[in-house]
């Protein structure tokens, strides 16, 4: 599993984008994040069945107290895969979340997340 390409959009209170000073952060940083994924990520069996591979784009809020909402699949690739890339999301700790002038802010984030069988 891959991730790369992280996408963030700031909403203030009023619901304006506002340059993010300090981005929000997986606990461990971005290796952690792949590593979480690489962890809890189980291959759907339809989608290995028919081999079934590609990349979902995730898309959540992190909100100000580092939790996850709003978590939706912008892409998918179907046979389960974009049902297991919500619930690994749904399932992940708290980021520590981004920051404006040194206030936690909402951001909306998209990650890609990539399926892809070892070859034969």
């Amino acid at each position: 599993v891959d991730s790369t390409a992280f996408r963030f959009i700031a909403n203030s209170d009023k619901n304006v984008a506002s340059p993010i000073q300090e981005l929000p952060k997986f606990p461990g940083g971005e290796v952690g994040f792949y590593q979480y994924l690489q962890s809890e990520i189980v291959y759907p069996v339809y989608a290995r069945t028919y081999r079934v591979q590609g990349r979902i784009l995730v898309s959540f809020t992190v909100d100000v107290d580092g939790s996850l909402s709003g978590i939706r699949v912008l892409k998918g690739i179907g046979y389960g895969c974009d049902d297991e890339a919500i619930r690994v999301m749904q399932r992940s700790p708290k980021w520590i979340p981004g920051t404006v002038d040194g206030i936690p802010v909402q951001v909306n984030y998209t990650v890609p997340i990539k399926f892809e069988l070892a070859a034969n």
